[in-house]
C-alpha cells in the first residue's frame, strides 16, 4: 500500500473491526445511484455478530443463509471477502454466483471497493480482469524485493462442474446456491481444500428454491446439526426498509378494517406493523397476486420459504398454525432389543412419556434400509378426548433393513402400551410384518373384501392400494383442516408442506423429496379413527391427557385473531422452548 493513510483512520482497527472497516473505507451505491459509505444494516450486522461468535468460540465460520430477497447479505458477504483480500497477505478469496449477469455484478461492486479505496489504502494490482483482482507488484523485476499482498479476489459462475478448482481457497461465498446447475459436483471439490480453522470464512446464501435440491439439503442438516455450518434465516420484515406509510390516519384505519386472515395472523405472530402489511399487500400486487410466490421470495419463516410448486395435499394455513405446536422432543436416543439408549442424534425421538390407561397407536412405514434410499418410519399417536382425535407422541426415523425394523417397532410398541401397530405391507413392509409377528400381538388388522368367498375378511397390516390411499388422504386431509391433531414434529409438518396432488389425484413428495412420515401418519389416525372405541370425556383416560394452556402467549381477541387462530392457540399453545420455524 502506499505511504499514508486518511485522517482519523484507525488502521489497526480496520484489521479486527468489520463494521469500523466497512463504514470507513468501503462505498457502495444506493438505490439512488449516490455513493454512500457501506453502514451495516441490521440484518448484516445479525449475521456479523453470528460469525464473530463462531470465531470467539474457536469454531469454524461457516454459514447458511436462507433469506428474503435484496437483505443486503450478499453485499456484507462480498464485503468481507474484499476486506481478507485487502487487507490479509497470501489469501485467496472466491466468490461463485449463480449465473453471468450476478457473477458480472457482484465483480462490479468489488471492483468499486477498490476504486473508492483513499489512495493510501490502495493496494498494487497486478492485473484485474472483468473477474479478478489480484494484489500484487506488477513488476516483475521489482517482484522477488516487493511482492505486494500475494492475494487475489476472483468472481465465477457456476456453470462447470470444475468451477474454481486448483488451490486452496480462504474465504468462499456460494452466491444463490439453491439456483446451482451443479452443486453437487462443484461444493465437495471446494469444501476440503479450505482452511478448518476460525479464519476461514464460508457462505452459503440463497432465497429458496423449492425441495429436494442440494441447498435445501445442506439447510436441513445444518438444522439438524449434523453439518460443519450454522443456519441462519432473514425473514423480509428484517429489513427496515420493507414497509410503506400511509398517506393519511384515514387510510390507515381503513386498512385495518379489512385484514385478511393470514395479515391477522402475522400481527399476532411476528408484530408487524400496518405499515410492514401494507408493503406485503402492494408487494404482493406487484408478484399478479400470487401470495405463494411472495412466501418464497419474502419469506416469513424457513418453512415458508421453502414452499414447492404444485397442488397441496393439506391446507398450508393450517399447517403453519399446527406448527405452533412444533417443538423439541423431550428426549432423543436409540431403540436397541432390550432398551433405549440416549443418543444426540438417535432415530428415536420422544415429546411426551407414555401414560397409564392410554391408548395408543403406531403408523408403519417401511423402506429397504439402504443408506440413500427412503427412510423406514414410525410414528406413535395417543389418542384424545373429542372433538379432537389425536396427539403425536413419539417418532422413529431411520435406515435400518426391513427384519431388525421389526424389533424396533416391537419395542416401541411395548413402550407405550402394546400400542395397536398398522404396519404398511407394500414391498418390503411384507417382511417387517412377518418378523414383527413372531415377537408382538397387538397387530392392526385391515378388512377387505374376498371376491372368491364373497364375504369381509380380515388381514393382518395394512395395504396401500390406490383407493386405500384416497382413504388416508381423505381423511388426513380432515384432520388438518379441522385442526383436530397435535403434531410436535417440525420434520412431518415440513413434510405435509411438500406432499403434492400429481395427475393421477393421488399424492407424493414433491421433486423426489420424502413423505415416510406423512404415511406413516396418515396410517396411523386412519387406524386409531376406525379402530379405537372412542371414549367419553370425563373418562380416566383423558384426566391428564390435555395439555395445560400456557399463558406465555396472551389471546386477545381483539388483536384480530380470527375464531381458529384463537382455537389453535388456546389448545395446547406453546411451552417453553424455541421453535426454530418461527425464530431462525
Amino acid at each position: 500500500m502506499q505511504k499514508g493513510r486518511p485522517k482519523n483512520l484507525n488502521l489497526a482497527r480496520c484489521l479486527d473491526d468489520f463494521p469500523y472497516y466497512a463504514a470507513n473505507v468501503l462505498k457502495i451505491k444506493d438505490k439512488n445511484s449516490n455513493l454512500v459509505p457501506l453502514n451495516l444494516w441490521e440484518p448484516q450486522m445479525r449475521l456479523h455478530n453470528v460469525l464473530e461468535g463462531l470465531k470467539r468460540e474457536n469454531k469454524l465460520q461457516r454459514v447458511i443463509i436462507v433469506k428474503a430477497r435484496q437483505e443486503g447479505i450478499s453485499t456484507y458477504s462480498e464485503a468481507r471477502i474484499f476486506h481478507s483480500a485487502h487487507l490479509g497477505e497470501n489469501t485467496k478469496n472466491v466468490v461463485i454466483a449463480h449465473e453471468k449477469e450476478s457473477g458480472n455484478s457482484i465483480f462490479g461492486m468489488c471492483r468499486l471497493f477498490y476504486d473508492c479505496l483513499p489512495k493510501p489504502l490502495r493496494p498494487m494490482t497486478r492485473y484485474s480482469s472483468k473477474r479478478e483482482l489480484v494484489f500484487e507488484n506488477p513488476d516483475p523485476k521489482t517482484r522477488y524485493l516487493n511482492p505486494g499482498l500475494r492475494s487475489s479476489l476472483e468472481v465465477y459462475t457456476s456453470g462447470k462442474k470444475s468451477v474454481a478448482r486448483g488451490t486452496t481457497i480462504h474465504n468462499l461465498h456460494c452466491s444463490e446456491l439453491a439456483s446451482w446447475a451443479f452443486p453437487d459436483d462443484v461444493i465437495p471439490a471446494l469444501l476440503p481444500t479450505i482452511p478448518k480453522n476460525n479464519q476461514s470464512l464460508v457462505v452459503y446464501e440463497s432465497t429458496a428454491k423449492g425441495v429436494s435440491n442440494f441447498f435445501h439439503a445442506e439447510w436441513l442438516r445444518a438444522v439438524e446439526g449434523v453439518s460443519n455450518f450454522v443456519p441462519f434465516f432473514l425473514a423480509w420484515f428484517d429489513l427496515a426498509d420493507y414497509r410503506r406509510e400511509f398517506n393519511t390516519e384515514e387510510q390507515k384505519a381503513q386498512f385495518k378494517e379489512v385484514l385478511n386472515d393470514e395479515e391477522k395472523e402475522l400481527i399476532v405472530l411476528h408484530g408487524l406493523s400496518l405499515e410492514q402489511l401494507y408493503w406485503r399487500r402492494l408487494t404482493i400486487a406487484d408478484l399478479k397476486g400470487d401470495v405463494e410466490l411472495f412466501r418464497q421470495e419474502y419469506p416469513s419463516t424457513a418453512q415458508e420459504a421453502f414452499i414447492v410448486s404444485g397442488v397441496p395435499v393439506f391446507d398450508r394455513r393450517k399447517l403453519r398454525m399446527m406448527a405452533l405446536k412444533c417443538k423439541k422432543p423431550m428426549f432423543r436416543g436409540t431403540v436397541q432389543h432390550n432398551t433405549i439408549v440416549p443418543e444426540e442424534r438417535g432415530e428415536f425421538r420422544v415429546w411426551k412419556q407414555p401414560e397409564p390407561g392410554g391408548l395408543y397407536v403406531m403408523g408403519v412405514d417401511v423402506a429397504d434400509g439402504g443408506e440413500g434410499g427412503d427412510y423406514s418410519c414410525i410414528e406413535v399417536f395417543k389418542k384424545l378426548p373429542a372433538p379432537y382425535i389425536a396427539e403425536q407422541v413419539a417418532e422413529w426415523h431411520g435406515h435400518l433393513d426391513p427384519y431388525n425394523f421389526a424389533h424396533i417397532v416391537a419395542r416401541v410398541g411395548k413402550l407405550y402400551g402394546e400400542a395397536l401397530a398398522s404396519v404398511e405391507t407394500n414391498a418390503h413392509g411384507l417382511a417387517t410384518q412377518q418378523e414383527l409377528q413372531r415377537h408382538y400381538w397387538n397387530i392392526y388388522q385391515q378388512e377387505h373384501f374376498d371376491r372368491y368367498k364373497n364375504q369381509f375378511q380380515n388381514k393382518i397390516g395394512w395395504e396401500t392400494t390406490v383407493k386405500t390411499k384416497k382413504l388416508l388422504i381423505s381423511f388426513g386431509t380432515h384432520c388438518i383442516a379441522d385442526m383436530t391433531i397435535l403434531v410436535h414434529s417440525e420434520d412431518l409438518v415440513r413434510e405435509c408442506m411438500t406432499f403434492i396432488r400429481d395427475e393421477t389425484g393421488s399424492a407424493a413428495a414433491s421433486g423426489g423429496g420424502y413423505d415416510d412420515r406423512v404415511m406413516a401418519t396418515l396410517i396411523a389416525l386412519f387406524t386409531m379413527h376406525h379402530k379405537i372405541d372412542e371414549e367419553p370425556l370425563d373418562s380416566p383416560v383423558f384426566q391428564s391427557s390435555a395439555p395445560p394452556v400456557s399463558k406465555e402467549i396472551d389471546v386477545n381477541k381483539g388483536m384480530f385473531i380470527d375464531t381458529e387462530f384463537a382455537h389453535i392457540l388456546e389448545y395446547g399453545r406453546q411451552d417453553n422452548y424455541e421453535q426454530s420455524w418461527l425464530n431462525y
